[in-house]
């Protein structure tokens, strides 16, 4: 079936003065319900371009709707149906300057991948991916796949194709890159999810326990590569396109042997397993262990599953609200056990602020010093708080005992104000209402040394997420050495 997804969705009712002000009520409850009426509404394109994928730049539209429509329901419909209407026009009459036509999904998202192989803008025409801009190429594919919500393997064919950018993206990944993109595909030909991580262990994030397992070494790294680019071999005399099943029959054809001739270690991403102990002694074994050249390696990630993984989907406002404050967007303990407080203060009394999850996007690496923690409190998030814009101290009644009586709880009700603002129609809506629709508890973070995956639960409102930019996204806070890819998982 069709679908939408917009950039931004700009909606003006007017409703007749005469009708006095319950027309305009309605109206406005019609067009705050148009965002979820839009897959409905464009139904009615099954049979225009069929499989196409079409990205428009911009597109106006004036309609008139009956104002005394009781049924918001029915007048959001209504509304997405004009504006799937104004669609079909605009792809009868063909691409254009200012409409960009792919064959399907897997065509854009392999335009994506080539254009940043490239090193080309990405412009109007791959907006909706600019939130992975912080990743590599071969990062960017499998996380873009997601986002677009296309299989990777559809993809991976389109890549495939005769001057498709296959070879040119192998070529382009790093030893870490061809292990993470091997294992997508592998989870992707085996019928799966992509397994999060494989990536490299972090180091000292506070309130993780267990450990991952040991990072491969450079003959897994190079082994990757080689069956990544062995995979466009595979079709190089075969006649026609390839196809998803096509490439899951031949990367399962390639074996993942190491070049030595060794089969490759599995990965094992699992927290349970212990990780390899230390060399013991410091005599000439060590000496001989810890020389020769240095190798890349396709490592694991430290996994942690808590409640506070719904954090991430508020790190940008954070970064936005903190990072021209040097002391609270500092990468140190102290103000890492501020950042956390808050994010917490968001969510409430089920997560505090040593929730692991939480500590691990919020930068603490070892539990802060109180003092520390209430100096910054008293002195730089105080005079933070003096300055902020009154919209974002603005606190809904029903939340005066969660975001007043302390600087901290205030901070934490200017994050939900921000947060609060993307969401059309919930600006000023109160935190037990908001919360639980838009940030419910639960989630896992793979955190490694070259990115923190983090993978929250589908949320309540997840289309004013996806207009917002924040359903799937990448973000490199002012106080983490990495970026932090977020995606959600399926609605409820």
């Amino acid at each position: 079936m069709p679908g939408a997804s917009l950039g931004s969705l700009d909606l003006l009712g007017l409703a007749p003065r005469g009708m006095g002000p319950d027309a305009a009520d309605r109206l406005q409850r019609a067009v705050q319900r148009v965002p979820a009426a839009l897959d409905a509404g464009f139904a009615s394109l099954d049979y225009v371009d069929p499989g196409a994928y079409w990205v428009l730049h911009e597109l106006n539209v004036e309609l008139t709707v009956p104002a005394s429509e009781p049924d918001a329901g029915q007048q959001s419909l209504r509304i997405a149906r004009a504006l799937a209407e104004a669609v079909a026009l605009v792809v009868r009459r063909g691409p254009s300057s200012r409409a960009v036509r792919f064959t399907g999904r897997a065509a854009y998202v392999a335009a994506f991948v080539r254009a940043r192989l490239a090193g080309a803008g990405l412009g109007w025409v791959f907006g909706r991916l600019a939130q992975l801009d912080p990743l590599p190429a071969g990062d960017a594919l499998p996380a873009a796949a997601r986002l677009v919500d296309v299989p990777l393997l559809d993809v991976v064919a389109e890549l495939l194709r005769p001057g498709g950018g296959w070879s040119t993206l192998v070529q382009a990944l790093t030893g870490a890159e061809a292990g993470r993109l091997a294992a997508a595909i592998d989870a992707a030909a085996a019928g799966g999810a992509p397994a999060p991580g494989h990536r490299s262990p972090a180091q000292g994030v506070a309130g993780i326990d267990g450990g991952a397992a040991p990072p491969h070494g450079g003959a897994e790294a190079a082994a990757a590569r080689s069956r990544l680019a062995r995979l466009e071999d595979r079709f190089a005399d075969m006649p026609g396109a390839p196809d998803a099943s096509g490439v899951a029959s031949a990367w399962r054809s390639i074996p993942p042997v190491a070049l030595s001739g060794a089969p490759a270690a599995s990965p094992r991403p699992d927290r349970t397993t212990a990780p390899a102990p230390p060399p013991r002694g410091d005599g000439p074994a060590t000496a001989a262990r810890d020389s020769g050249p240095a190798r890349e390696t396709v490592p694991t990630a430290t996994l942690i599953s808590s409640p506070g993984a719904a954090a991430a989907t508020l790190l940008p406002d954070l970064d936005a609200l903190l990072r021209e404050h040097d002391d609270l967007a500092a990468p140190d303990d102290a103000a890492g056990g501020v950042r956390a407080a808050i994010l917490a203060g968001v969510l409430g009394g089920a997560v505090e602020a040593d929730d692991p999850s939480i500590a691990a996007l919020a930068g603490v690496t070892h539990p802060p010093e109180p003092g520390e923690v209430a100096a910054l409190v008293d002195g730089p998030l105080t005079r933070w708080l003096d300055t902020l814009d009154p919209p974002l101290a603005f606190v809904h009644e029903s939340d005066a005992d969660r975001f007043e009586g302390s600087t901290l709880r205030a901070a934490s009700g200017a994050l939900l104000r921000s947060f609060a603002r993307h969401l059309h129609g919930f600006g000023r809506s109160s935190a037990a209402h908001l919360v639980p629709r838009a940030l419910p508890l639960g989630g896992r973070l793979a955190v490694g040394d070259e990115l923190i995956e983090a993978t929250v639960p589908g949320a309540q409102l997840a289309v004013l997420l996806a207009l917002a930019g924040l359903d799937a996204f990448a973000h490199q806070p002012a106080w983490l050495p990495v970026p932090v890819l977020v995606r959600h998982e399926d609605s409820p």
